[in-house]
């Protein structure tokens, strides 16, 4: 038997939208408003500016999509289109390439390399997305939210017995670790 594809939902969502479906583009804009805001955030923009380039984004969006050939690279679209919204924003307002925001210009400088951090974060957005309910929202309670949660803290959250959360969570890991790995990131890519 073999695991179903990781994210056919979003894939569908994303073709449907592209076909015109009302729904499922609204849809598709409330699952992937956090993505655009993480990155819009990053730059830094006053609220009104972020606010324009949020809107910029999806306007953007539903002009490209009907042309968008591989709806698998729809969120890396995104990411990408929110980040030349912000760098738009940016050179609006600035006199010298110094004054954008450190995270705007990657580890070293270059752009090129947040947008790869960016498409690493969307690519484990959507390695959770193939897992289970249980595992996502374990691996979403100890790893995600800030510190972890002591295992009282976490069972009691989760509604499961505290001697059950290691085993758990190793599987749930390992799970992450293969639908990551079919999505191409793994230790060695």
């Amino acid at each position: 038997m073999t695991a179903p594809l990781p994210n056919e939902d979003h894939l569908d969502r994303v073709a449907r939208a592209a076909a015109g479906d009302r729904a499922a583009w609204q849809s598709l804009v409330e699952s992937r408003a956090g993505l655009v805001w993480s990155v819009i955030r990053q730059g830094r923009l006053s609220p009104e500016s972020a606010d324009d380039a949020f809107q910029e984004v999806f306007a953007a969006a539903v002009r490209a999509l009907p042309d968008l050939k591989d709806h698998a690279r729809f969120d890396a679209w995104l990411v990408t289109t929110a980040r030349r919204t912000v760098w738009k924003a940016w050179s609006s307002r600035r006199s010298a390439p110094g004054e954008l925001p450190e995270e705007l210009r990657g580890a070293d400088g270059r752009p090129e390399d947040l947008t790869q951090a960016q498409e690493t974060r969307v690519l484990v957005q959507q390695g959770l997305e193939a897992l289970s309910t249980r595992c996502r929202a374990l691996l979403l309670a100890a790893f995600a939210q800030g510190p972890p949660p002591d295992y009282d803290q976490l069972a009691q959250q989760l509604g499961v017995p505290r001697g059950s959360l290691g085993p758990t969570r190793a599987r749930c890991l390992e799970q992450l670790a293969k639908a990551l790995a079919a999505l191409g990131l793994g230790p060695n890519s």
